[in-house]
Order: C-alpha cells, then sequence, then structure tokens
C-alpha cells in the first residue's frame, strides 16, 4: 500500500478519536454538574484551561520538535 493511503487512514482514524473526546466530554458533563454540585461557571472555566494550556503549549513545544524531533532531509 502506498504511503499516502496508510497516511489518510492514520490521519481519519485519528480525526475520529478526537472527535470522540469531545463527545464523551461533552457528555460527561451533566453527570458531572449533577453528582458534584459544580456550577456552570466552573465548567466553562475548567473547559477553557485546557484552552489556555494549548496556547501556552504551543510556542514552546513547536520549536523544540523542529529542532529535536523532526527528520533533515536533503534538498
Amino acid at each position: 500500500m502506498e504511503y499516502w493511503k496508510k497516511a489518510a487512514i492514520v490521519a481519519g482514524i485519528g480525526s475520529w478519536s478526537d472527535t470522540m473526546d469531545v463527545i464523551l466530554v461533552v457528555s460527561m458533563w451533566p453527570f458531572v454538574l449533577k453528582e458534584f454540585g459544580v456550577t456552570g461557571a466552573l465548567v466553562g472555566v475548567m473547559m477553557s484551561l485546557g484552552r489556555i494550556g494549548l496556547f501556552l503549549h504551543v510556542p514552546i513545544s513547536g520549536p523544540l520538535i523542529d529542532r529535536f524531533g523532526r527528520k533533515k532531509c536533503g534538498a
């Protein structure tokens, strides 16, 4: 099988699993609200923390991955 077909399959599985993560998190919140008495405002803060962490993580990890994690290609 050609490389591009394998890459398309892996990308499709990754997209599907990311979507399933979001569905699980969204469907979990009503149970958390009921069981633990968490307010909607606190849920908003907890959901935002992941985005803030991602915002801070990208500028740090991107250059590190480029420097140490990628294979050099001869041009």
